[in-house]
């Protein structure tokens, strides 16, 4: 049963990125824009991004348990448990500062952990093309009768390209998904820091 729990919840965490289609707030573009002297100092300004993103995913085991004997085996093997899970997911949305913009994301889920760990890698895409580079890690909760999860954790920017090449800063995320239908939301809310450049 503690397998099948973990099973769940890896699985929902996969979702992470999907859930039922809805409207986006609308942000402003500039978002609020708050330079200080300290980053004005070092050449970079500070923005705010905040937003929504409704996402999909695919489950792919990596690795799984027998139930029984709660050894590893292929997770081609019938009855397997997958424990780890690779989960990408891609989604769309419209944050501050990146007007409607899409994010890929590659992503881990480990069944293994107390509470269960996800980890990725990032690509946000804004309406003009730009790139906006991140990592990502945190947590989940086991899912409940029905399948449902909830995620949390944050990100870390870690450059891009056109105006966001150089770009640093973190956002808090905060997400839920639905085993059943492999759908999925999460919004963030943080700063980027964008290098000036000439």
């Amino acid at each position: 049963m503690k397998f099948l729990v973990f099973f769940l919840t890896l699985a929902l965490l996969v979702m992470v990125g999907c859930s039922r289609e809805t409207p986006f707030e609308a942000q402003p573009q500039n978002g609020s824009i708050e330079n200080t002297t300290s980053l004005e100092k070092k050449g970079k300004k500070e923005v705010s991004i905040k937003g929504s993103f409704e996402t999909t995913f695919q489950f792919i085991p990596v690795v799984c348990i027998d139930p029984l004997s709660g050894t590893p085996v292929d997770c081609g093997t019938a009855g397997a448990i997958p424990v780890v899970v690779s989960t990408p997911f891609t989604g769309i949305g419209r944050p501050s500062h990146l007007g409607r913009s899409t994010v890929a994301s590659s992503q881990t889920v480990d069944f293994t952990t107390a509470p269960p760990s996800m980890t990725g890698t990032d690509e946000f895409t804004a309406a003009n093309g730009d790139k906006l580079f991140a990592t990502h890690s945190g947590i989940s909760v086991a899912p409940d009768a029905q399948g449902n999860v909830t995620f949390s954790g944050e990100y870390i920017f870690t450059g891009g390209t056109g105006k966001f090449k150089g770009a640093s800063g973190s956002a808090s995320f905060t997400g839920s998904a639905s085993l059943a239908t492999n759908k999925g939301e999460f919004s963030l809310r943080g700063k980027i820091k964008l290098k000036k450049h000439d």
